[in-house]
């Protein structure tokens, strides 16, 4: 597990991950670890985003794949990415580990990659390195609400 704590305080740093090849910035304020090969056991029973259940710090926290796969992943061991404290946590099938990210202008107007969570998408911001790049923001943990609820994200 390698824990990636962000704060919101002027100069830290912010940070993105690929959620089904879709960049998302992280809010600031989040409790975040990822978890490489992280285990996740089935759950049966459960939506069709829905994983598994992975263990974190003694924790069973819900695994849901916003990419649709859900109980389509073998249910391993997965790139994860846990969002959130103890109790309230969530874990999100992830590209690979979160990176610190250096943003440039707002891109108001432009139009949300089509995805399973396309409509969660807000706020794109170019990459001030990478002159196509965007990331969108959205809220993990809302998207793993609604996926777990079993409605549209």
């Amino acid at each position: 597990v390698r824990a990636v704590v962000t704060e919101r305080s002027p100069g830290r740093t912010r940070f993105g991950v690929r959620i089904a090849g879709v960049p998302v910035a992280l809010p600031e304020g989040l409790q975040l670890a990822y978890l490489e090969r992280g285990p996740v056991l089935p759950l049966p029973g459960a939506p069709a985003a829905v994983v598994g259940l992975a263990q974190v710090h003694s924790h069973p926290v819900v695994v849901v794949d916003p990419g649709g796969g859900g109980g389509g992943i073998v249910a391993s061991r997965c790139a994860v990415l846990v969002v959130g404290e103890a109790a309230d946590a969530a874990g999100l099938v992830v590209d690979g580990p979160p990176v610190a990210l250096a943003l440039g202008a707002p891109l108001p107007g432009r139009a949300a990659p089509a995805c399973a969570f396309e409509a969660l998408l807000t706020d794109p911001v170019a990459d001030a390195g990478e002159a196509d790049l965007v990331w969108w923001s959205v809220h993990p943990i809302e998207l793993c609400r609604r996926l777990v609820a079993g409605g549209p994200a």
